[in-house]
């Protein structure tokens, strides 16, 4: 009877050191990264050490805000007519351009696409700090396929 309670009693106490084992805290670094041409990015890795032995890493990247104002409208092109709902975009980032707040309006049933994005000034270059250093101009144009953006 004894032999039978040691053993309950060793295997309660291994097992409730096992589910008190605490994984090590994550290491994080930051760097600030700005490649000629580039906009401003930082790069998060944090790495992990699991309880089993390894590690896992995460790596991050994030863009800055940029913080530039607009520059004003080149010209106002009309949104077509027929459409069945229009959204505000809020600013961010899209194929390496910061999208500043701009509308799409969706359609179905137009041979010219099924979204019509309204114009709007892109930044394909900036600062680390988020000041714009060149802005290109995109006129309201269509699009075969849904992309909000």
């Amino acid at each position: 009877m004894k032999r039978v309670l040691f053993s309950l009693l060793s295997f309660l106490v291994c097992f409730n050191v096992q589910a008190q084992e605490v994984q090590a805290p994550a290491q994080e670094t930051q760097v600030q990264i700005q490649a000629p041409g580039q906009e401003a990015t930082t790069t998060t890795t944090t790495t992990t050490q699991l309880p089993e032995g390894g590690t896992v890493t995460k790596v991050v990247e994030t863009r800055n805000t940029i913080v530039t104002p607009v520059p004003a409208p080149k010209e106002v092109i009309a949104t077509p007519q027929g459409y069945v709902a229009c959204y505000d975009i809020a600013a961010g980032w899209f194929n390496d351009t910061w999208v500043p707040l701009h509308r799409v309006c969706q359609y179905s049933n137009t041979t010219q696409g099924v979204v019509w994005i309204d114009s709007y000034w892109g930044c394909n270059k900036a600062t680390t700090s988020g000041v714009c250093t060149n802005w290109e101009w995109r006129p309201g144009h269509w699009q075969k396929t849904l992309a909000i953006y």
